[in-house]
């Protein structure tokens, strides 16, 4: 089983995803962190490139997908998983960038209708990108939803202690 991997669009997540990676790969054959092109090139994130991109990475896959995504990193997992024939075994998605989608024009709540894997939403109490509580009431909607809610502020999200067990927890409840 392959695993993919995306990152916030800020490059600092870069170094983030790659400190990720490690903690959650050990029952993938395969970890693969989608590399953005604004990070090599400056500017800002191109949404349908990056699209493109996860999806010509998922059309290669032979084998069943995980994804994990982080901000902008959910936005072009639901874009791409929306599109692709064979749906991943699940997700997990850190700190849902409502504000982000607003800004890009994009209907969330729609890109959510087209969920039929299981996802793990996790969100932190007062996310300046997503309230919790406006993260859980649009998510509450889809069947295959788990929602773990994390005490912090901001739009950090730190893969360590009660986070990552219940990474691990929803990995190995949906991979066996």
């Amino acid at each position: 089983m392959a695993f993919h991997l995306l990152a916030g669009s800020d490059p600092a997540n870069k170094d983030w995803i790659e400190r990720v990676a490690p903690l959650l790969s050990s029952k993938f054959r395969g970890t693969k962190i989608q590399e953005y092109q604004h990070w090599k090139s400056g500017g800002t994130l191109n949404l349908n490139q990056e699209v493109s991109t996860l999806l010509a990475s998922l059309e290669a896959d032979t084998t069943p997908v995980g994804v994990f995504a982080k901000s902008a990193g959910i936005l072009i997992a639901l874009e791409a998983l929306a599109e692709t024939a064979e749906p991943p075994l699940f997700a997990i998605f850190c700190g849902l960038p409502l504000t982000m989608a607003e800004a890009m024009d994009l209907d969330i709540v729609e890109l959510l209708e087209t969920i039929d894997y299981p996802v793990l939403f996790i969100q932190n109490a007062h996310d300046h990108a997503g309230s919790a509580e406006e993260v859980r009431m649009i998510t509450g909607r889809i069947e295959t939803a788990e929602f773990l809610l994390l005490p912090g502020s901001g739009h950090d999200y730190p893969i360590v202690g009660m986070t990552q067990e219940a990474i691990e927890d929803f990995i190995e409840d949906h991979t066996d």
